[in-house]
């Protein structure tokens, strides 16, 4: 098993336990409030978002994932509430059915990533969490198998 595939199993057992607890909401209606910072790059749009709320109603951040049609590549980020001081972030973007991918976690006051991936013609996996800590996330997405390209 890949490294990556060991990060994104452990990842799955983290947000099982964390997605007790989590409300997500999709859509870009919701934005505003967080709205995407452009940290991609020029010609990357945003085909995702989802905004990362707790059970008890807290935003604490925004997942994004854009796709540049030019080069092909997704680009994804997790994104933290201006103001919320630091807090555990992490966004992956894997090739489904492997083959690589990239990601970032950590303590930050901004944001995670941006992390990048060529998927012209493939589908993708694209995971995130946000709070708590590195095993278990106040938020979490893991949406396998989607945003094909």
């Amino acid at each position: 098993m890949t490294s990556v595939r060991r990060r994104l199993a452990a990842l799955s057992g983290g947000l099982t336990l964390a997605l007790a607890a989590v409300i997500l909401t999709p859509g870009v209606a919701n934005a505003a409030s967080n709205p995407y910072n452009g940290v991609c790059g020029a010609n990357y749009t945003v085909i995702d978002h989802l905004k990362m709320t707790t059970s008890a109603g807290t935003h604490l951040g925004d997942a994004y994932l854009t796709y540049n049609s030019s080069n092909g590549y997704n680009c994804s980020l997790m994104q933290i509430v201006p103001g919320s001081g630091t807090m555990f972030a992490e966004t992956k973007l894997l090739l489904t059915g492997g083959g690589g991918g990239d990601e970032d976690s950590g303590y930050f006051s901004s944001y995670a990533g941006p992390v990048y991936l060529y998927a012209k013609n493939r589908c993708i996996d694209w995971v995130g969490g946000i709070g708590g800590t590195s095993s278990v996330r106040l938020a979490g997405h893991s949406i396998i198998n989607s945003h094909c390209g």
